[in-house]
């Protein structure tokens, strides 16, 4: 449970919170007018009226991955400790993924390639759904210059410009 100097930094901190500790947290106003956050397990007979309640956000396991080597072919990592554990007998490791072999052993391998390349691409777009767009654009900038070599249209340099803030930056 922790004081915060507002509302909007106590509903700040239990966003942070939920997403350190992987479980629900809530912001709320005291009777007295405080602000505070505690952990949503701590309400057993209901939040107080006006609190907020935060769950952790979904993330995927950050960049770079690679393929597995030795005892772990067939399976995608992540670089550092992220998916690492100690335990009884020396360290784990857990893939991200494990993909189906057996089918054609090349292609399988092409194919958790494909994978990790098109993740660690990825790596800085908040929006993957977006990259598509921008493909077309760029594809369309490209053809407009092609034919006039000087001249590319203000309205596809700024479709260009919107695909981009959206792929890379999520505006």
């Amino acid at each position: 449970m922790g004081f915060c100097h507002s509302f909007q930094q106590a509903k700040e901190q239990a966003q942070k919170n939920a997403d350190t500790f992987r479980s629900p947290w809530v912001a709320f106003i005291t009777t007295s007018g405080d602000a505070w956050t505690d952990k949503l397990s701590s309400f057993t007979d209901g939040t107080p009226p006006g609190a907020e309640v935060f769950s952790p956000q979904k993330k995927h396991t950050p960049e770079p991955w690679h393929q597995g080597a030795g005892n772990g072919v067939g399976s995608i990592f992540a670089d550092g400790d992220f998916r690492m554990r100690l335990e009884q007998g020396g360290t784990a490791l857990y893939p991200i993924a494990v993909t189906c072999r057996g089918y054609d052993p090349v292609e399988d391998e092409a194919n958790e390639k494909r994978i990790v390349d098109c993740v660690n691409a990825c790596a800085d777009i908040k929006d993957v759904s977006a990259v598509k767009d921008m493909v077309a654009v760029i594809e369309r900038f490209i053809d407009e210059y092609d034919r006039s070599r000087d001249v590319v249209s203000k309205v596809t340099f700024e479709m260009a410009i919107r695909a981009y803030r959206k792929a890379v930056r999520g505006e």
